[in-house]
């Protein structure tokens, strides 16, 4: 079963390469309102890797920015996580695997046309090694990892190493 959902691209005007990363030492059963956690980081980051994050323990991550689409038509996002994971396109909930469970992966369409869209993906975990993936399969594709060039910040926000949030 394929859910369709089609969600307008933004400019791409004013991008840099990589993704915000805000990261924070705490986990959690269910992804808790991130805006409001404190104690955080954010880092500018190159892509999805959870660099620095590996044998940090329990831990609440949002990587922000945009996906670069490069072909319209239907692709396939399948997101695997050990704990709760949300992906999101613009105001859409593209793929909500939220709550506490072991590593496992969850999958959805969307029909995309080419541009670039607001992207948000959460994740949280009480476990020692988190582990986090999103892989995508373009129209006619396979599924793999979204690639370093796929992903863009806003360039006028772009952290500058790591700051303290809040």
């Amino acid at each position: 079963n394929i859910d369709l959902v089609k969600v307008p691209p933004q400019p791409t005007a004013g991008l840099a390469p990589g993704l915000e990363r805000d990261l924070y030492p705490a986990g959690f059963d269910v992804l808790p309102d991130i805006v409001g956690l404190e104690d955080g980081t954010t880092s500018s980051v190159a892509g999805l890797d959870l660099g620095g994050c590996e044998t940090s323990g329990p831990l609440t991550l949002r990587y922000r920015g945009f996906l670069l689409i490069e072909r319209t038509g239907v692709h396939t996002f399948a997101l695997q996580s050990l704990g709760g994971s949300r992906l999101r396109l613009g105001d859409l909930v593209l793929i909500d695997h939220d709550g506490p469970h072991w590593l496992s992966r969850k999958s959805r369409s969307a029909y995309l046309e080419s541009g670039a869209y607001p992207f948000v993906l959460d994740y949280t975990t009480r476990a020692d090694a988190p582990e986090l993936r999103l892989d995508v399969a373009p129209p006619g594709g396979e599924l793999g990892p979204i690639g370093p060039g796929s992903l863009w910040r806003d360039a006028a926000t772009a952290s500058r190493g790591r700051a303290p949030l809040g």
